[in-house]
Order: C-alpha cells, then sequence, then structure tokens
C-alpha cells in the first residue's frame, strides 16, 4: 500500500523525531517494506513515557503556543503546539499534510455539501480548537464554549447564529436546559458528538432540546490527534454508534488477550488497531486503542462508503468486570446513569470485591436532587440481556448498590477519561 509505504517513512526517516527508530531499534530501516500485520503493535504506555517533545514530527521553529479554553480538560488555559504560517502550509504540502487539513470538509462532509456555509459552538479539546482556528479563513467561525460557563457559552453561540455544536455527550447533556430559552434550539441543525459513546437515552434527550438538528458521532482516541471515523451518514437516527473509519485510517482487529490479528469481517468482535495514513504531528503505527468494536458489515454501504460497518461497544479490558451471572460494563453504567429524570455531569463507579459480598458504588456529578437514585439505577443496570443488578441484590449475590451526589458539576471538572469511569478494588 502506497500511503502506507510512505507513512512509516515520514514516521522513521523524520529528522525531528526519533520515537520510531527508537522503537523499532537496529531493524527500522526494514520496517517500511513489511506488511503492516508484521509491524510491532504501539501501547499507551509507550506514548505516555515519551515526553511530549520527543514525540512530535515537526519542525521545533515553526511552533507557538495557542491560548484557548478547553472545555474538556477542565484547564481553563493550556498551550497546544501548532505551526506558524506561512511556513504552515509550505510544510503542510511538502509532506502530505494538505491530503488531510480541511477540518470543515472532513469533521462534517459526509453530512453537508461544501458549500453550505456553517458556523460552530465547540465544547473541545485545544487540539481541535487551534486547528479550527486555522481553517476560520474557510468560512467556519468558531464559538469556543465552556462548560464551567454555560451561560456564557450559549450567549456568545447566538450572538454568532451559531448552527453546529461539536461536543462530548454527557457534558452537553448535563448542560441543556441552558439552551431552553434559547434561538439555538432551533437554529442548531447539526451537532457532532465524540470521546465517549453516544446511548440512545442521550441521544433522544439532545434530540428534544435540538428538535432540528442532525446528530453524529465521531471515533477518535486521544492520541490520533484527529477523526479516525465517522456516523453512517444513512444511520443518523436509528444507529448513531454504527461508524466507518475515515481513510486517512487503516483500522485492524485484534484479539486484546493474545494481540492477534482478527479478520474484518461481519460479526467479528476485537480490540480496535489504528494506522495514519497521512503525515500528522504524530503519526500512530499500529496504535492499540484499547477500544472494543464489532463488525457489523463489510459489503459497500447504502451510504456510498466502502469502509466496514462498525460499532464501538466500550473498552476492551478496561471497562467490564465479571459479576454473579453476568458484568458490569461502562456502556451499561452509562445507560443506566443517563435513564435518570435529571442531568448528570458524569459519574465514577467502584466495584469492590474484597469482603463477604461484592458491591457496586456510583458517585454522580449533578447539580439536581435525585431521590431514590440507589434503587432506580440497581433496577436499570443490566448486567445480562435477561438480569439487572436489582436482580443480583434480591438473589443474595451482591450488596445493595450506593450513590453518592456530588454537587460540584459546574464549579469542578470531572475526569472524562473514560477508562477511569469504572474502578475495581479486589
Amino acid at each position: 500500500m502506497r500511503k502506507l509505504s510512505q507513512i512509516l517513512s515520514f514516521a522513521i526517516n523524520n529528522p525531528y523525531s526519533d520515537f520510531y527508530r527508537r522503537k523499532y531499534g537496529t531493524d527500522y530501516a526494514r520496517i517500511i517494506e513489511r506488511p503492516l500485520p508484521s509491524i510491532p503493535l504501539l501501547t499507551r504506555e509507550e506514548i505516555d513515557a515519551t515526553p511530549f517533545f520527543d514525540r512530535v514530527f515537526v519542525p521545533r521553529e515553526m511552533m507557538r503556543f495557542v491560548r484557548a479554553t478547553s472545555g474538556s480538560s477542565g484547564r481553563r488555559v493550556i498551550g497546544f503546539p501548532v505551526l506558524e504560517e506561512p511556513e504552515l502550509m509550505r510544510y503542510r504540502q511538502s509532506v502530505g499534510f494538505n491530503e488531510d487539513s480541511d477540518l470543515a470538509g472532513r469533521y462534517f462532509g459526509p453530512y453537508f455539501k461544501k458549500e453550505d456555509p456553517y458556523s460552530l459552538l465547540m465544547f473541545s479539546a485545544a487540539s481541535v480548537i487551534h486547528e479550527a482556528h486555522l481553517q476560520a479563513t474557510d468560512g467556519m467561525p468558531v464559538v469556543v464554549g465552556d462548560f464551567h460557563d454555560p451561560e456564557l457559552s450559549v450567549r456568545l453561540g447566538e450572538e454568532a447564529k451559531t448552527d453546529s455544536i461539536f461536543s462530548f455527550p454527557s457534558p452537553l447533556v448535563s448542560i441543556l436546559p441552558h439552551f431552553e430559552a434559547s434561538s439555538l434550539r432551533e437554529n442548531i441543525r447539526f451537532i457532532l458528538l465524540l470521546g465517549e459513546r453516544l446511548t440512545a437515552l442521550q441521544r433522544n434527550k439532545i434530540a428534544d432540546a435540538f428538535p432540528r438538528a442532525q446528530i453524529a458521532t465521531m471515533y477518535a482516541s486521544t492520541e490520533s490527534q484527529g477523526m479516525a471515523a465517522h456516523t453512517c451518514p444513512k444511520r443518523l437516527r436509528e444507529a448513531p454508534n454504527h461508524i466507518h473509519p475515515f481513510s486517512t485510517y487503516a483500522i485492524e482487529l485484534i484479539d486484546p488477550e493474545t494481540g492477534a490479528l482478527l479478520e474484518i469481517d461481519a460479526g467479528v468482535e476485537g480490540e480496535m488497531v489504528l494506522t495514519a495514513l497521512v503525515p500528522m504531528g504524530f503519526p500512530l503505527i499500529r496504535y492499540r486503542t484499547g477500544d472494543y468494536a464489532v463488525v457489523h458489515q463489510v459489503v459497500p454501504c447504502v451510504c456510498g462508503s466502502t469502509e466496514p460497518l462498525m460499532e464501538i461497544l466500550g473498552r476492551a479490558t478496561l471497562d467490564k468486570v465479571k459479576v454473579p451471572l453476568g458484568g458490569i460494563s461502562v456502556a451499561a453504567l452509562e445507560e443506566a446513569v443517563y435513564s435518570l429524570p435529571h442531568p448528570v455531569f458524569d459519574f465514577s463507579a467502584l466495584w469492590q470485591d474484597n469482603g463477604t459480598l461484592p458491591s457496586l458504588s456510583i458517585t454522580l456529578y449533578t447539580d439536581a436532587s435525585i431521590h431514590n437514585s440507589a434503587s432506580t439505577l440497581a433496577a436499570a443496570l443490566k448486567v445480562s440481556s435477561i438480569h439487572t443488578y436489582a436482580d443480583l441484590v434480591e438473589k443474595g449475590l451482591v450488596a445493595p448498590l450506593t450513590v453518592e451526589l456530588l454537587s460540584e458539576a459546574q464549579t469542578r471538572m470531572p475526569n472524562f477519561n473514560k477508562r477511569k469511569r469504572l474502578h475495581i478494588a479486589r
């Protein structure tokens, strides 16, 4: 594959970072000639162990720091390196960045025509904010929203006549009441969600709040520096989590326990592995995302895509714990938590199996007073297709579920890292 050879050459021979030369050792020169499945996997631990500037594949003298409000991380002002103009465009073109530089077309292309004007109310990380800033001259005004101050964000969105929203699902649901009396309720026509699995209940609440909006999801890992897959345009309503990979990434499935490569075929489930096919600030080569996915179909889709139709099910190893008669997953916890009648900003759960009876405790970040939340959650939390957590309590297999409410949601930003939503103590 020509694109794979090009990205391997870019990553391995890059003069600004020797990350992959160190990873592959003396064999690095021959990696370019090898087929993708034979290249060593890349792990999150390897990335985390490398200082940030030692894995930046762009010239340092062409960087500067952009200050921006990040609604997702909770840091009011954070730095992110970007390339200066006019060197930016020359460098992007010289290494192929121009293939992947149109943020508007890349994120919204599957749903809108290129000539459609739109502006964006963005609740997202600075890595996307700075890129949107660079693309603003293409007719895409960006309002940077902040979950800490939803009233101000709504007002700014109104002033900019915003018609699109870019956000995480759960925090957007938590601030929906602030849009009730706003003109944005009718003006918003497209909502792009990422960072978490969108539950059916969340989708229904967002659809009720913005009746004219199309709702789509994008898949990306924190390390991917861009979107790797998008909702099938023909399944926006009935299956918003059904996604097609972008052509800028190669996607593989592996057995999360053994690392063995799995065939991409209908019904196959496994951990998703990403490989960038265009040069990026940090190109991922066979990166283990930790996300568990299932393939729904491999034949050409009704939307015109020839890429497989897939669905992200949750974390491969960190988002599920075995319990009597089944298991508790983060996806099941999300379905239960977001079925509550009041908005929940975020949550975390602790499973303890070190006493006489296993127990589950859930912390809800919410400004609402939710009565009988423990019994409601226990009845809604599915541990299998036929059993709920309440059934396990009734059978004496687990201790009753406990719930703690923290009313600090708008003053202290919880951690949205989905790996930390389910903790296990043994």
